[in-house]
């Protein structure tokens, strides 16, 4: 072993979960705009880094977002602090005071997790805690999705020179 050998700092170890390159922001943000979405809404996805969350949400789903946290709480049972809480476990950025951040599916699942924690089938940290596991598993299934469709671009654009 030489002395450069020695002295060179270890490589660094790969994330446990390291999505594939990075996420085409520039392709997120057109996207965004072409969909409506406001301003506002993709600068705090964008300062949260939930773009490709945020992208996948209105491409996927496609569902009217009518709620806001107040709506929401009184249409699942659940506080106010429980609905954001919750959101912000899935991933999604805090909702600003009267925006609509939640369709009528998000309220329907809400109120079936409620249901769950009022019955005592399962234990609020216990709901909270899925939660968190189902919002990182969407933030990967976004990130795969927004590769596909990179490497799709990339390919056409290479096809195209």
């Amino acid at each position: 072993m030489t002395d450069a050998d020695q002295s060179a700092p270890p490589a660094a170890s790969p994330a446990p979960f390291a999505a594939g390159p990075a996420v085409p922001q520039k392709e997120l943000l057109s996207i965004l705009r072409a969909l409506g979405v406001a301003p506002s809404e993709i600068a705090r996805a964008e300062a949260d880094g939930t773009l490709a969350i945020l992208a996948i949400d209105r491409l996927a789903l496609g569902q009217e977002i009518c709620h806001d946290v107040t709506a929401a709480a009184e249409l699942t049972g659940l506080s106010e602090d429980d609905v954001r809480h919750i959101w912000r476990s899935l991933g999604f950025p805090e909702p600003a005071e009267g925006e609509a951040a939640f369709s009528d599916e998000d309220v329907r699942n809400m109120r079936a997790m409620a249901e769950l924690m009022e019955a005592g089938v399962v234990r609020p940290d216990i709901a909270f805690g899925m939660t968190r596991v189902l919002g990182s598993s969407m933030a990967r299934v976004a990130s795969a999705i927004v590769d596909a469709v990179s490497a799709q671009a990339e390919e056409l654009e290479q096809s195209e020179v």
